[in-house]
């Protein structure tokens, strides 16, 4: 029996978009919609006159149905909300349009992830977890520093610049911030991304630092996060399509900001945060201001998201930093070396183990904290999942997943079926199968909050 149609909603909205559906084929069974005015009454589409029924009419009279959404993409979360609620699976329910994943999420969901996260407390990252990134011209030449509230993805907008001499406190207190802030006191998380949410998304190096030392001392901790530097020692498949250095010019006017704009933000700084873009051991001006931050504020410690692959000993060593590390985040992206060196290129498996080991000893010895993986889920690399979470627990690692967004200059940029996490893409159903395995439950395990929504509403 070949399935039946079913649009649900039956306002304007769905007007348009049914008669340019039926030009293309996409003919239903009937209509189904929550205005009891409407129910009985007829939809005329393509010279016929098809029936609007209440929800339950519909499916009952269609069981073999698939439910098409009509709906505009600011109202699909809390239609889909509604849907589950009354039983509709989620395998059954299609998008008829390219669907942004983040318009799936209900804002409910990522404030309650906000609140599991820190509790009672408010979610502080947008009072002390600044992020410094720079923007980065087309030509390569130096662009403006920009201050955000917390992870630039969450916000579509940062705070302000540090150009003409503007302090770092100047715009960390400008009314722009403040307005971000007063949202978050209210508990309004409408400028965060449920995708990309440091906090629903427990990006455990900067969380776990921050509340292990209010519980010290009693007060949050500031975390300035700087990933304004994207040189590299690799280039992964969904960061760009070559090893990314400096011009000479480049990286002297890079270098020229750590006395009078690095260095002085930092005075109140309980920790610094490297890197997110480029690698903290590979970028030549990391490397300066890292030591930099060490030589000037001794008490000062360091969390480090890197690929793995320079972070040993002697590296730390040369950095000055080799005692005030708190934690070390890699970026793995695999669970088996073929598929790691695929996607992490000119990265060697052998190196990353070995690497690891030499933190692990460390983190006995109680000179490091923690250790932390993450993975970015794509095409090439989400049926390892799971392996993934086993590949932590052996190394006495958290691990936590995000979605892969790939930057413009990246091999995936080009490539239109990597979004194996949207509902339209063909292997959607095969992503979901993956999210079903129980190893997703382990403490140390933190899935990103569209897949984690999934997880827990519709599969």
């Amino acid at each position: 029996m070949s399935k039946n149609i079913i649009f649900y909603g039956a306002g304007q909205n769905a007007r348009i978009k049914a008669a340019l559906w039926a030009k293309e084929g996409l003919v239903p069974a009937c209509f189904a919609d929550e205005d009891s005015w409407k129910w009985h009454t007829s939809f005329e589409l393509c010279g016929k006159n098809i029936e609007i029924l209440p929800l339950s009419e519909a499916v009952e009279a269609y069981p073999d149905y698939e439910l098409y959404l009509t709906q505009a993409s600011a109202n699909l979360a809390s239609v889909l909300r509604y849907l589950l609620d009354e039983g509709i699976p989620f395998k059954r329910i299609r998008f008829c349009e390219a669907v942004k994943i983040s318009d799936l999420v209900s804002p409910y969901f990522l404030k309650k992830e906000c609140e599991a996260a820190w509790g009672s407390e408010l979610c502080p990252l947008p009072f002390f977890h600044p992020h410094i990134v720079a923007a980065d011209s087309a030509d390569g030449s130096w662009g403006d520093l920009f201050v955000y509230p917390c992870t630039p993805l969450d916000n579509s907008n940062p705070i302000g610049s540090l150009h003409d001499k503007t302090s770092f406190n100047t715009v960390w207190n400008s009314g722009y911030g403040k307005i971000i802030k007063n949202k978050v006191k209210n508990r309004d998380y409408s400028d965060c991304s449920p995708i990309t949410c440091a906090s629903a998304g427990r990006y455990l190096e900067a969380i776990s630092f921050m509340k292990r030392e209010k519980a010290k001392t009693g007060k949050m901790p500031l975390v300035i996060k700087f990933m304004h530097d994207y040189e590299c020692n690799l280039h992964c498949i969904m960061c760009r399509d070559f090893v990314r250095t400096h011009t000479k010019e480049y990286l002297k006017t890079l270098n020229d900001q750590i006395e009078n704009v690095f260095l002085p933000m930092c005075k109140d700084a309980d920790a610094v945060y490297f890197a997110g873009n480029g690698d903290p051991f590979a970028s030549r001006h990391y490397r300066k201001l890292i030591s930099a931050i060490a030589s000037r504020y001794p008490h000062m410690k360091f969390l480090l998201h890197t690929n793995g692959i320079l972070c040993n000993e002697t590296n730390c060593a040369k950095l000055g930093i080799l005692n005030q590390i708190d934690s070390i985040l890699i970026s793995v992206n695999a669970a088996k070396k073929e598929t790691y060196e695929k996607i992490m290129i000119g990265a060697k498996w052998e190196r990353l183990e070995e690497n690891i080991e030499w933190i692990n000893r460390r983190i006995e010895n109680g000179s490091i904290n923690a250790l932390h993986f993450s993975f970015v889920v794509q095409k090439e690399n989400y049926t390892e999942m799971a392996e993934f979470v086993e590949f932590a627990q052996r190394h006495r690692a958290s691990c936590r997943f995000t979605l892969c967004h790939p930057e413009p200059c990246s091999t995936l940029s080009k490539c239109s079926d990597n979004e194996i996490f949207n509902p339209n893409h063909p292997e959607f159903s095969d992503y979901c199968e993956v999210l079903k395995n129980p190893v997703f439950d382990w403490e140390g395990c933190f899935l990103d909050p569209y897949s984690k929504y999934l997880r827990q509403y519709c599969l």
